[in-house]
């Protein structure tokens, strides 16, 4: 998973957590980015794959993802896109990125997908974006393309 540097420094991986429960909803940048980035055909069939209101939330049933640990993280939210930072502190002291990703987007062939993914940091979403994935011959994916920006217009 690509995660951008925060402000100046890198920051530490443990520092970062991915959020247990997976996000919904359909940002109107997603048709414009599977079309720029896969063409057409493709585009409608991970349009037809994400749907109108978008994948539902869905629980991440792995302990990492991409090295990160994957942490319930429901109890803390303080609304779409914050924390209560203190109470999420005491619980994980060294988390202070939340990257919160929606369920894959994949084409009828399942040979490419799309994931859609915040970063929540203690001043809200700090990054967007989307991240393209093509499934590799040893059927593991790879990340191909990824946009960040704003994706919600």
């Amino acid at each position: 998973m690509y995660l951008p540097q925060i402000g100046d420094a890198k920051i530490p991986a443990d520092a970062i957590a991915v959020a247990e429960r997976t996000i919904g909803g359909a940002p109107l940048g997603f048709r414009e980015f599977t079309t720029r980035h896969f063409g057409s055909v493709i585009a409608d069939d991970l349009l037809d794959s994400y749907g109108a209101g978008g994948p539902a939330a869905r629980r991440i049933e792995s302990e990492t993802a991409d090295g990160f640990a994957v942490l319930p993280l429901e109890e803390f939210s303080a609304g779409p896109h914050s924390y209560d930072w203190r109470r999420l502190g005491e619980k994980y002291p060294r988390v202070r990125y939340v990257v919160r990703l929606s369920w894959p987007a994949v084409d009828k062939l399942g040979t490419y997908a799309v994931v859609r993914y915040e970063i929540i940091g203690p001043k809200g979403r700090e990054w967007a974006g989307f991240a393209k994935f093509e499934k590799q011959t040893d059927g593991t994916w790879k990340a191909l393309l990824r946009a960040v920006g704003a994706i919600w217009n």
